[in-house]
């Protein structure tokens, strides 16, 4: 069985953004927004994607490309890891409250724009996991694919 999730890197005048979550060890570490589809309230993953952003940072944004997409394999459980590309379309990025967060199983304690220059200064144990280190990697490399990769198909 596979669980689909999906990751958001937030582009903004050649910076991008990162959340500051705390890990199951209570440390401090930088992601980009992501979470996972629910078949039972998300149409298709591009839903899953905005509503994301809208639950981790309180931001619209516009899907514009397709960076990657990831396959982990785990003992619980594969995971297929769609990272999309976007920029925001209304809202500003902040933290939510702590009693929302704690509503969704989250921990996000600060959001950064950062420019290429201080991610390349990041050390892959800064990142959450290594799917968060490689997609950064990837968005600095320029990797990036046509939105119109994936089809939504009825």
């Amino acid at each position: 069985m596979y669980k689909i999730k999906v990751g958001i890197l937030i582009e903004q005048e050649d910076r991008l953004l990162l959340i500051k979550e705390t890990n199951d060890r209570g440390e401090p570490k930088w992601n980009i927004v992501k979470g996972t589809f629910d078949e039972a309230s998300d149409r298709d993953i591009f839903e899953t994607a905005q509503r994301e952003c809208h639950e981790e940072i309180n931001a619209s944004v516009e899907l514009t490309g397709l960076l990657n997409v990831s396959i982990i394999a785990k003992d619980s459980g594969n995971v297929v890891q769609f990272n999309f590309l976007a920029h925001m379309i209304s809202g500003e990025p902040k933290v939510s409250s702590s009693e929302f967060q704690k509503s969704l199983n989250e921990n996000i304690t600060a959001i950064k724009f950062f420019t290429k220059e201080e991610l390349k200064e990041l050390k892959p144990e800064e990142f959450m996991n290594s799917r968060a280190a490689v997609a950064v990697q990837d968005w600095l490399s320029g990797q990036r694919s046509d939105l119109g990769t994936i089809r939504s198909l009825n």
